[in-house]
């Protein structure tokens, strides 16, 4: 135990010098770049301090330059305010002058001013003047109108009855003549190829009825025949057949052990009334063999 940890003290120390060693490197890395970096810091601000002296100098030229053409354009601002002064000098004199026409020229517009006032005045009243006249004429021929339109109405409406009058007149005998020509037509005589065609209908009609009644009788005397052959087998075969089956104890109860057993299922179902269902001969219309007795209809309205 005691070697172990000797040789643990001796592997940390051994690192420890190591990174002490690798520190030590760092560290001398990082003053090299930082005194690499300081210098090229001090060689740019030494650039820059020559640059802005340079800038500086040649600013102080053009301030020099720029003080020497301010001064003359100062002397020449003065000879010029001289200048401006005798203008103003002038233009007051002008000025004056001008004041003057002007108040010349105020006393001409209030003049002006006045007759253009009672100008109006005079315009004005005439104006009126002639509105009212012209109201009046305006008015005079307004009435006139509604007397022209008035009038004008009146005989539109007269004209108006007249013609609805005569429109009425026409309906009427519009209406008569067409009564007349529906009564011409309701009343029209039958035509011959109707008064033939109706005979024809009637002819086959009578055939058919003849051979309805035919076959009417013969109809009931089958069905006669057939209630006679009811009659006649329920009188042989007993009227109330018992439908069953057979029963093997019956002969031990009775001496006779005849037993008939029916497999119809009863007797014959009773028919209906004669002629059930179906008119007799009478019922139907007589046939009219002669077309003669055709009677010749008024129209419906319609062919």
């Amino acid at each position: 135990a005691a070697s172990a940890a000797a040789a643990l003290r001796e592997e940390a120390a051994k690192r420890l010098s190591e990174a002490e060693a690798q520190h030590a490197d760092l560290l001398k890395q990082a003053e090299t770049k930082h005194h690499t970096a300081v210098e090229k810091l001090q060689q740019q601000h030494a650039q820059e301090l020559a640059e802005a002296a340079a800038r500086l100098a040649s600013a102080e030229e053009a301030l020099r330059a720029e003080i020497a053409k301010l001064k003359a354009d100062v002397e020449a601002e003065k000879a010029a305010g001289a200048k401006v002064a005798q203008d103003l000098e002038e233009s007051r004199r002008a000025t004056a002058q001008e004041e003057a026409r002007v108040a010349d020229a105020q006393d001409a517009l209030r003049q002006a001013t006045e007759r253009y006032t009672n100008r109006i005045a005079e315009e004005k009243a005439a104006h009126q003047a002639e509105v009212a006249r012209l109201r009046a004429e305006a008015n005079q021929a307004k009435e006139d109108l509604i007397a022209a339109h008035e009038e004008l109405q009146a005989a539109m409406r007269r004209e108006h009855s007249e013609a609805l009058a005569e429109k009425d007149s026409k309906i009427d005998e519009l209406v008569e003549k067409l009564h007349t020509l529906q009564d011409m037509y309701d009343n029209r005589p039958s035509r011959e190829e109707d008064l033939e065609r109706i005979a024809q209908y009637e002819q086959a009609l009578c055939e058919q009825e003849a051979a309805y009644k035919k076959l009417y009788e013969e109809m009931h005397f089958y069905k006669l025949e057939l209630v006679n052959r009811e009659q006649n087998y329920n009188k042989t075969f007993n009227s109330a057949p018992n439908v069953g089956v057979l029963n093997p104890m019956a002969a031990a109860k009775k001496k006779e052990a005849v037993v008939r057993i029916v497999q119809q299922p009863g007797s014959l179902p009773p028919l209906g009334g004669i002629g059930a269902g179906v008119p007799p001969p009478g019922a139907m219309k007589s046939c009219r063999t002669q077309s003669g007795s055709i009677q010749r209809r008024p129209s419906s309205g319609r062919r």
